[in-house]
């Protein structure tokens, strides 16, 4: 889903990361500071660090390191994002 399909709520971030498992704790701090700008509580920034995590995790170790994958997390509210792979 291209930025250009997304409602206007969504907030989109474009992050290219390598195939490599210190990706993972990058993507992480990254993803903890975004959704620290917008003000979402501790619990929902664990929880979408743990979902990411492992979406990053599994596909370091089950895909080729030339598949292109996607995460995108809907609108940000202090409750929490939602999000979906694909």
């Amino acid at each position: 889903m291209s930025s250009a399909t997304l409602p206007a709520d969504v907030s989109v971030v474009d992050v290219v990361l390598p195939h490599e498992v210190s990706a993972v704790a990058d993507a992480r701090r990254r993803l903890a500071a975004y959704l620290k700008r917008y003000r979402v509580t501790d619990s929902a920034r664990d929880d979408a660090q743990l979902v990411l995590s492992e979406l990053l995790s599994n596909a370091i170790r089950y895909a080729p390191p030339t598949l292109t994958s996607s995460v995108t997390s809907g609108q940000v509210n202090p409750s929490g994002p939602h999000h979906s792979a694909t």
